[in-house]
Parts: structure tokens; sequence; C-alpha cells
């Protein structure tokens, strides 16, 4: 559909396809610098906030502040990482049991299962339809968090990973229509 009013926009301001392409190319280009700034800005406060014991904790925020600056990040994206880690940060970093010698099992606090246990990996076709699905419901960041999702946690059921990915749908109907799609 997005493609089909493009068209109908390029022919409205007689933009020929080879200059329509060149100017999609070059919007295409900074979104992409711009996500990768974000993806750098996102692994600088994660560093920070997996260093605290808990979010209580004091830190200096003026290195990330400097940072923000010299990517030229807006505040609302910053803030929306900071919030979407610090949720995750207190509510699904996993706990390793003391007894680590039953079969490896993690406990996690609220947003997964109560036990992930050594399941074999998911496959690739599963993973991009998680993508495909969340991306309805988030957007373009839908690849970044089930790639986050799934490097932090390699071992989730199907279940798992889609009751993870829905925390992620900040309106609660669209995280059960997302669930659904699955079932």
């Amino acid at each position: 559909m997005a493609r089909l009013i493009l068209n109908n926009l390029r022919q409205k301001l007689q933009i020929n396809t080879q200059e329509a392409n060149f100017i999609e190319q070059q919007v295409l280009e900074q979104f992409l610098d711009y996500q990768k700034k974000l993806q750098t800005y996102e692994k600088a406060y994660q560093e920070i906030i997996m260093g605290l014991k808990n979010l209580n904790e004091n830190f200096d925020d003026t290195d990330l502040k400097q940072l923000q600056q010299k990517l030229g990040l807006k505040t609302e994206d910053v803030t929306s990482i900071e919030t979407k880690l610090n949720q995750f940060h207190t509510d699904s970093l996993p706990i390793l049991e003391e007894d680590e010698k039953q079969n490896k099992k993690v406990s996690t606090v609220s947003n997964y299962p109560s036990e992930v246990t050594k399941n074999p990996p998911l496959d690739l076709d599963f993973i991009n339809s998680c993508k495909k699905e969340l991306a309805l419901f988030v957007g373009p960041m839908a690849s970044f968090i089930v790639e986050d999702v799934t490097s932090k946690f390699p071992h989730l059921t199907k279940e798992q990973l889609i009751e993870a990915l829905a925390k992620e749908i900040p309106n609660p109907q669209q995280a059960n229509d997302f669930i659904a799609k699955f079932k």
C-alpha cells in the first residue's frame, strides 16, 4: 500500500523513477544511520545499568548526555530506550539459581516464565515470522527487539519468546492480538 502511495505521489510531482529511487535511497540511509546511533546509545546505557546493583543506585549521566549530543539523538528516543531498558532490567533480568547443577535452569523475574531450560535454538523462519508480526505493532524497531531478546535468552521456547515480545508492545490489547497470531 505504501508503495502505491509513493508511486502516486511521484507521478503527481512529476519525478522520474531514477530520481525517486535516489531520494528513497537517501532517506533509507539516513534512517539506517539513525538506527545505528540508537543502537550505540542503547548499548552504552545497557552497560551502565547492567553494572548497577539496582536502579536506585546513582550514576553520573554526563557521559550519556554527551553521547546523545554527539550522536544527534532526540530526547524522546533516548528516553524511550532508557525506559525500555530500565523496565527490562528490573522485571526481566535473569537470576541464576544457586544450584547450577540442576540442568542449569534459570529463574526469571516477572516478564518471562518462571523457568527457562536449555531448549534447542529457535528456527530462523519462526524468528523472522516474529519480526514481521511484531513490526505491525512497534514498527521498524521490531527486528532489533527480537534480536535483542533472542541474543540475551537464546534458549527460550517459542511460547516464551512470543510472551517476551508481547511485553514490548505498549498497548495491552495489541499485545494480546500479537500473542493470538501465534496460537
